[in-house]
């Protein structure tokens, strides 16, 4: 009887002793999370990568290059996002922009003034070569908010064109802005400078328009095709060339009175058209570069490689290398090299 009574006690007993064990254990458990939570960095907080110039989804729909230093590339693309380069592209580094919309185009008068455009009428200008970034203000138009391209004629007057027949035009470096073409459902993709000083857009539909600034005058031009054209330009001896979707290409030899499908042996869109020396250079999708020189009688495609981007929108000329910005930016001088080159945050 009084063995069982003994083992009744000490059971009773033993039920304090397990609470407080109970406590303890929380109490430590609480400390030790409250010391990992201030004192050790988790593996994700040190492991997170800067931004940096060639992200994975970036796309740089717009190139530019400074005409007083070849050196100083300007790019920009998707999301705000605008590069730059003072060393012809051997590296790059991001430049912060007060925006997020998509950029389609860019363009410089100098090495300090540069002119970014793109979606939601975003149009930037900087005065510092990009270091800093402001946001100008451009006649408000009731449909129509996405800008396409930027071009600097040779009597340094700055154009942009977009979508609803926008065409803006600015004789004090981007400060001031007037329209030149009433609200049209009417996107206008390219522009360039004509014969007497005259401008050509190039737009949907197969619409090529050609603008004479001295009787402030828009005559529209027969081009027999309905698909829509993405972009024009002309040499110094008044050949023309125009590209669009589907494989379309246009050439004229008087100055744009006259253009003719041209025969080429893709049906891929084509985005872009430049000319130096008398070279004509076409890009768009699928890795393919048309040429056309004097000596040439047909274009000539060349296969960009591997490398190449699944698409190019925009190209320039460098000394004599040839820059293109798409899905990648690249040089070609015979050969494809591919920019890939890493530079973290904004600034140099």
């Amino acid at each position: 009887m009084n063995n069982h009574k003994v083992k009744k006690n000490w059971s009773l007993g033993r039920k304090p002793i397990l609470f407080l064990v109970e406590i303890l254990v929380s109490v430590l458990l609480v400390s030790v999370l409250f010391y990992v939570a201030f004192f050790v960095k988790l593996e994700a907080e040190v492991t997170i990568d800067p931004p940096r110039p060639f992200g994975q989804r970036d796309g740089y729909y717009g190139l530019t290059i400074a005409p007083d230093n070849s050196q100083l590339l300007w790019a920009a693309g998707r999301g705000g996002k605008i590069i730059h380069s003072n060393d012809s592209g051997v590296s790059w580094s991001i430049q912060d922009t007060p925006v997020n919309s998509h950029l389609q185009a860019v363009a410089a008068w100098n090495s300090k003034d540069i002119i970014a455009i793109g979606d939601r009428s975003v149009v930037l200008k900087s005065d510092d070569g990009g270091v800093s970034w402001s946001v100008i203000e451009i006649p408000e138009r009731e449909f129509g908010d996405q800008l396409l391209q930027v071009f600097i004629d040779n009597n340094q007057r700055t154009w942009i064109v977009g979508r609803m027949g926008t065409v803006l035009l600015s004789t004090d470096q981007g400060i001031s802005w007037q329209s030149q073409y009433p609200e049209e459902d009417l996107a206008f993709n390219g522009i360039a400078s004509g014969g007497n000083d005259s401008i050509w857009v190039a737009g949907e539909f197969g619409q090529l328009k050609k603008y004479a600034l001295e009787q402030q005058l828009w005559l529209s031009v027969d081009t027999n095709v309905t698909t829509s054209l993405m972009d024009v330009v002309f040499d110094k001896q008044g050949n023309g060339v125009a590209v669009g979707l589907s494989g379309t290409l246009l050439t004229s030899e008087d100055w744009g009175e006259h253009w003719q499908l041209a025969e080429i042996n893709t049906p891929n869109h084509l985005f872009n058209v430049v000319v130096a020396n008398q070279t004509f250079y076409v890009s768009g999708i699928g890795g393919i570069l048309l040429t056309k020189s004097p000596q040439d009688s047909q274009w000539q495609q060349t296969s960009l490689g591997e490398q190449a981007a699944p698409w190019y929108t925009d190209m320039i000329v460098q000394d004599k290398h040839l820059l293109m910005s798409g899905a990648n930016i690249a040089r070609f001088t015979g050969q494809l090299t591919v920019f890939n080159n890493q530079v973290s945050g904004p600034g140099e």
